[in-house]
């Protein structure tokens, strides 16, 4: 039996809106037509907060660098030397569209397995803690952790039966981006039976990516809460 292929991209590090832009333009092409599975890992090239559909700007003004709103919901979160991940699918390839926690599940078991590679044990958490405005203060079913310290949350978005999961890495030492990309993409080929065919963006993708991107440098965006 063939191997389900999945798309993987590995960008180079870039500003907050053109990330969030690039996520929303894979997960618009995923709803658009029919696309295999996406995975994208990315970096920054400068420190900024992205926070989540439903949380206001002002609460994060004070950290003093660009505050993005993203397009799934969940809580701030604080960018800069974090490794951060993108996932796209539709239901005809990924049946668990709609179950938030099996996916949680499956994503953060193969990254789990990515960090191991890297020689960094991570354990997931059960349950949920209190509340916070930051992901890292705040735990989920599945999120993982080292030694009680959170390094791995996520959150979704949906729209008809596609799916779009954003998360961040957040390592307790830094790694080289292609090192940990390389060991991330073995680690999701071996737990999900795949096979991550690598890519680049198409001259489509990189024009949405461009119009898109006027919309995360918006205070009509970012402020609307």
């Amino acid at each position: 039996m063939n191997k389900q292929r999945y798309r993987f991209l590995s960008s180079a590090p870039d500003t907050g809106e053109n990330n969030m832009a690039l996520d929303e333009t894979l997960f618009l092409r995923a709803v658009g037509e029919k696309q295999p599975p996406c995975l994208r890992l990315y970096t920054w090239l400068s420190p900024c907060v992205t926070i989540g559909y439903f949380q206001k700007h002002g609460e994060f003004k004070a950290y003093g660098v660009p505050v993005i709103r993203r397009m799934t919901g969940g809580l701030g979160v604080r960018h800069g030397r974090d490794i951060s991940y993108c996932f796209t699918a539709d239901e005809s390839s990924w049946p668990w569209v709609y179950d938030q926690e099996k996916t949680y599940q499956l994503i953060h078991t193969a990254l789990r397995r990515g960090l191991q590679l890297l020689s960094f044990k991570a354990e997931f958490y059960s349950g949920f803690s209190a509340p916070s405005g930051l992901c890292v203060q705040t735990f989920f079913p599945y999120d993982l952790h080292i030694g009680g310290i959170k390094i791995v949350g996520s959150c979704q978005r949906r729209r008809g039966k596609t799916l779009l999961q954003q998360g961040s890495i957040h390592l307790p030492s830094q790694v080289d981006f292609d090192k940990a990309a390389q060991a991330i993409g073995q680690a999701m080929e071996d737990e999900r039976n795949v096979i991550l065919e690598r890519s680049t963006l198409t001259p489509e993708e990189t024009a949405t990516k461009n119009e898109l991107r006027l919309k995360y440098l918006s205070t009509e965006w970012n402020n609307k809460l």
